[in-house]
């Protein structure tokens, strides 16, 4: 459960999936990946303010990716399995 929203895990997850499925949630999707670095490292050999904003955006756009993606769910649902058993 996340303890700051008071919401199950799997519940989150949903939410995020839905969030971003359909033609514009896809195109923010999109846009997102493009300006939060999601295919590129941010940090250089001599790392400044500017990189390590840079990385907190693109640690923004993986842990979107992560909460819709698939084993993320499988992980969640299997944890509230454990957990109500």
């Amino acid at each position: 459960m996340d303890k700051d929203l008071g919401v199950s895990d799997v519940r989150l997850r949903q939410a995020y999936q839905r969030t971003f499925v359909g033609e514009d949630g896809g195109l923010v999707l999109r846009d997102l990946k493009n300006r939060c670095f999601e295919y590129d490292t941010t940090l250089q050999h001599i790392p400044d303010a500017i990189n390590f904003a840079n990385e907190g955006k693109r640690q923004t756009m993986l842990h979107i990716k992560g909460m819709m993606s698939s084993e993320g769910m499988k992980a969640a649902i299997d944890e509230e399995e454990e957990e109500g058993m």
